[in-house]
């Protein structure tokens, strides 16, 4: 169960989760990543993150300069 919440909290579907879970060991209360498919899907899931981090930065800023536009 460990393994499946620290997917799900890495935003992974369940998909991705039924294809990672054997990829997954818990080795002194520690998840560790088993096989390199892991790997490939980390770098997707950061990347995905990534991008999205960066879209709402730029949201952000765009309310922010329209916050300074209101009067008073």
């Amino acid at each position: 169960m460990r393994k499946i919440r620290a997917l799900l909290a890495a935003g992974f579907g369940t998909s991705a989760i039924a294809t990672l879970l054997p990829c997954l060991e818990i080795e002194d209360a520690q998840l560790t990543a088993t096989c390199q498919e892991m790997a490939t899907h980390l770098r997707a899931q950061h990347a995905e993150l990534t991008a999205t981090i960066d879209a709402l930065d730029r949201n952000r800023h765009a309310v922010t300069d329209l916050l300074r536009t209101v009067p008073l």
